[in-house]
């Protein structure tokens, strides 16, 4: 079996002011070392990517993780023939290009990321979590091949969908509703207005992830077309 490689989360580390590592576990890890090699740590997310039922049970059985979220990423072949809207309404615009104005109403409450494990988890929730999204946002406008689908009625942004386009793929990082435009189909138009985007950019695949329990989203991406790639569950360990 293999030892269980520790990686530090710096960022993580100084956002939250405790010391923050992340493990990926497999079939391999042996978790008989884990206090051995977590000792350092205040906080711990041990991520199973697939799922293994064999590593849940490891993770269960060697430490006091408790499990905070399943991830889901999907992806699909971008397509040409959506439905593009070319109005006032919805704009696509570089992160860069994005000014300070328009960048305060880009709003980002607890209530947004209900499903996230920076809101689920009492301990996060506590050190007020969900402010790692505004400092995402906050950051993107320093990278390029980052952009805003930007989604505005009598100059009042009511949604927006961070995303990018690296490696010859297009991501949706964020997507964002406000509340009184729920409902109205207005994240299905701009994830269509994304792919769109995306293709006339000669971008072939398109991908996204949610929360399992995030069951709007889910639905969301499977209207849309998404295939499920991969689900991932996550513990968090606090000391």
């Amino acid at each position: 079996m293999a030892n269980l490689n520790v990686i530090p989360l710096d960022w993580d580390s100084d956002f939250f002011g405790i010391r923050c590592g992340k493990i990926i576990a497999d079939a391999d890890s042996d978790f008989t070392q884990f206090d051995r090699f977590c000792k350092e740590y205040d906080f711990i997310s041990i991520q199973n990517i697939g799922n293994d039922i064999k590593v849940n049970k490891e993770i269960a059985k060697f430490t006091n993780a408790y499990l905070v979220d399943i991830n889901v990423q999907f992806e699909k072949t971008v397509s040409g023939d959506k439905r593009k809207v070319e109005n006032n309404l919805y704009k696509v615009v570089g992160s860069k290009e994005i000014d300070e104005s328009v960048m305060t109403q880009m709003i980002v409450d607890e209530s947004d990321f209900e499903f996230s494990k920076f809101v689920c988890d009492e301990e996060m929730k506590e050190r007020k979590g969900y402010l790692v999204y505004r400092e995402w946002i906050k950051n993107s406008r320093k990278e390029d091949n980052r952009y805003f689908e930007i989604f505005s009625h009598d100059n009042k942004i009511g949604a927006y969908v961070l995303f990018n386009m690296l490696n010859g793929e297009g991501t949706v990082e964020i997507v964002k509703v406000n509340r009184e435009n729920q409902g109205k189909h207005i994240a299905t138009q701009m994830i269509n207005n994304i792919e769109s985007f995306l293709y006339e950019n000669g971008i072939q695949k398109i991908k996204v992830g949610t929360q399992f329990n995030n069951i709007p989203a889910m639905n969301l991406y499977h209207f849309l077309g998404f295939k499920e790639t991969s689900r991932t569950s996550i513990f968090h360990l606090w000391k």
